[in-house]
Parts: structure tokens; sequence; C-alpha cells
């Protein structure tokens, strides 16, 4: 992901990468594509955002996920768990 995004940090294209597997994994109406990746990451570096926490991953996360039902389900659950489980999965397959 980092080649289409050159100006993003190491640490947050692997975040971004995660957070989509994670997402991709789940029972979603839209799953995000390489499409939507990309843009997410370029919204987050125009935004100056060199790591990922919580509160941004639930500000930007409509970039990323297109149905409402899927963004609405993603925030029910917590951003705060979700983005502790898609870091967890960047540590294991750096």
């Amino acid at each position: 992901m980092s080649r289409r995004a050159p100006e993003a940090s190491r640490a947050l294209a692997r975040q971004v990468t995660a957070i989509v597997q994670e997402l991709r994994a789940g029972d979603l109406y839209k799953k995000p594509g390489v499409s939507e990746t990309s843009d997410w990451l370029d919204a987050l570096v125009a935004l100056d955002v060199r790591e990922l926490d919580a509160a941004v991953v639930d500000r930007t996360l409509g970039v990323v996920l297109k149905a409402k039902e899927d963004l609405d389900a993603i925030r029910e659950r917590g951003a705060t768990d979700f983005l502790d489980r898609a870091v967890a999965r960047a540590a294991v397959h750096p």
C-alpha cells in the first residue's frame, strides 16, 4: 500500500492495511477494496495523520466503508476494540 501513497508513514500504511484486512474478514454488506483503501490512506495523509488512534478511525471510517449499515455496525462495536485487533494483526504480519 505504501507504493500507492509514498508520503504515508510506514506505520500508517501497515495500520490501514491491517484494519482493512480486519474489515474484509467481517460480515459487511460492501467490503472495502483497493480503491477505498487507497482513498482512506490518501485522506489520512492529507489530515497529517502519522499513526491511527480510535478517534481518527471513528472520524474517517466513512472513507473506506461506503454502506451506512457497515459504518454503523463497526461504530457500534467500538473503534478502540476494532483498532486493537487490527494493530495486533499488523504486529503479527509486519
